[in-house]
């Protein structure tokens, strides 16, 4: 198994990007099921995918979302709702990374 430098797990979260979606940028270390943690993470926070932008960089996965909440249709603006979502999220990959 060869050598792969680490990648520093950066979640970045856009209201400017879309009118209608709450837009979430992932980057983080690419592993087997890096796409299933991350997409469980945003269902256990209630969100909707409406469009997905999926890139692998070598080692690292950069992945796009455009997302909105399930129960109101709208893009999430609570900032405590947002904090919400990215520790959700980043605690996920840190647990299937570990």
């Amino acid at each position: 198994e060869r050598h792969r430098p680490p990648v520093k797990t950066e979640i970045d979260i856009y209201q400017q990007e879309s009118s209608r979606e709450t837009v979430i940028d992932v980057f983080c270390q690419n592993h087997l099921g890096v796409l299933h943690t991350i997409t469980r993470a945003l269902a256990a926070e209630g969100l909707s995918i409406s469009l997905a932008k999926i890139s692998t960089q070598g080692d690292r996965v950069a992945d796009g979302f455009y997302v909105t909440d399930v129960a109101s249709g709208k893009k999430v603006t609570d900032p405590g709702r947002l904090r919400s979502i990215e520790r959700t999220m980043r605690e996920a990959i840190d647990r299937a990374t570990a």
